[in-house]
Protein backbone atom coordinates (compact mmCIF):
# COMPACT_ATOMS: atom_id res chain seq x y z
CA UNK A 1 0.00 0.00 0.00
CA UNK A 2 1.54 3.63 -0.78
CA UNK A 3 0.03 6.32 1.47
CA UNK A 4 0.01 10.30 0.35
CA UNK A 5 1.00 13.10 2.54
CA UNK A 6 -3.00 12.96 4.12
CA UNK A 7 -2.01 9.38 5.19
CA UNK A 8 -4.77 8.36 2.39
CA UNK A 9 -4.11 5.14 0.58
CA UNK A 10 -3.01 6.50 -3.00
CA UNK A 11 -3.16 3.56 -4.95
CA UNK A 12 -7.23 3.21 -4.27
CA UNK A 13 -9.43 4.14 -7.31
CA UNK A 14 -10.63 7.92 -6.42
CA UNK A 15 -14.48 8.29 -7.09
CA UNK A 16 -15.49 9.80 -10.52
CA UNK A 17 -18.70 11.23 -12.37
CA UNK A 18 -18.19 10.28 -16.11
CA UNK A 19 -20.71 12.64 -17.70
CA UNK A 20 -21.59 12.48 -21.52
CA UNK A 21 -21.88 15.61 -23.42
CA UNK A 22 -23.81 15.80 -26.85
CA UNK A 23 -22.65 19.22 -28.73
CA UNK A 24 -23.77 20.85 -31.73
CA UNK A 25 -20.68 20.40 -33.66
CA UNK A 26 -19.07 23.89 -34.55
CA UNK A 27 -15.67 26.05 -34.35
CA UNK A 28 -15.09 26.41 -31.11
CA UNK A 29 -16.95 24.17 -28.92
CA UNK A 30 -13.80 21.60 -27.63
CA UNK A 31 -12.29 25.60 -26.51
CA UNK A 32 -15.80 26.26 -24.73
CA UNK A 33 -15.63 23.22 -22.70
CA UNK A 34 -12.00 22.94 -21.84
CA UNK A 35 -12.75 26.82 -20.72
CA UNK A 36 -15.52 25.83 -18.60
CA UNK A 37 -13.98 23.39 -16.65
CA UNK A 38 -10.81 25.18 -16.49
CA UNK A 39 -10.77 25.40 -12.88
CA UNK A 40 -11.04 22.11 -11.94
CA UNK A 41 -9.60 18.84 -11.99
CA UNK A 42 -10.58 17.61 -15.27
CA UNK A 43 -9.11 13.38 -15.11
CA UNK A 44 -10.16 12.47 -18.48
CA UNK A 45 -11.63 14.44 -21.53
CA UNK A 46 -12.34 13.27 -25.12
CA UNK A 47 -13.93 14.85 -28.17
CA UNK A 48 -15.73 12.62 -31.48
CA UNK A 49 -16.53 14.32 -34.28
CA UNK A 50 -18.88 11.71 -36.66
CA UNK A 51 -19.33 12.55 -39.75
CA UNK A 52 -22.99 13.26 -39.44
CA UNK A 53 -25.12 14.33 -36.22
CA UNK A 54 -23.93 16.07 -32.89
CA UNK A 55 -20.43 15.62 -30.79
CA UNK A 56 -19.73 13.99 -28.11
CA UNK A 57 -17.50 15.14 -25.57
CA UNK A 58 -16.74 12.47 -22.28
CA UNK A 59 -15.42 14.39 -19.34
CA UNK A 60 -13.86 12.45 -15.84
CA UNK A 61 -13.99 14.77 -12.98
CA UNK A 62 -13.82 13.97 -9.43
CA UNK A 63 -17.32 12.80 -7.63
CA UNK A 64 -17.50 15.68 -5.88
CA UNK A 65 -17.09 18.07 -8.79
CA UNK A 66 -19.86 16.29 -11.15
CA UNK A 67 -22.76 18.59 -10.32
CA UNK A 68 -20.20 21.64 -10.74
CA UNK A 69 -19.11 20.37 -13.99
CA UNK A 70 -22.96 19.58 -15.45
CA UNK A 71 -24.35 22.85 -14.61
CA UNK A 72 -21.49 25.18 -15.94
CA UNK A 73 -21.65 22.61 -19.44
CA UNK A 74 -25.14 22.53 -19.60
CA UNK A 75 -24.94 26.17 -19.67
CA UNK A 76 -22.89 26.43 -22.91
CA UNK A 77 -24.44 27.58 -26.14
CA UNK A 78 -23.61 24.61 -28.23
CA UNK A 79 -24.16 22.02 -25.19
CA UNK A 80 -27.41 19.99 -26.18
CA UNK A 81 -27.73 17.33 -23.33
CA UNK A 82 -25.40 16.64 -20.47
CA UNK A 83 -25.57 13.13 -18.73
CA UNK A 84 -23.94 11.47 -15.95
CA UNK A 85 -22.55 7.91 -16.94
CA UNK A 86 -23.34 5.49 -14.76
CA UNK A 87 -20.69 2.08 -14.43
Amino acid sequence: MTTNASGQDSTAPRAACTLRVTVSAGHGALGRIASALGAMEVRHLSYDVPPHGPAVAWVEVPRRDGARARGKLGRLVDVLDVSDVRA
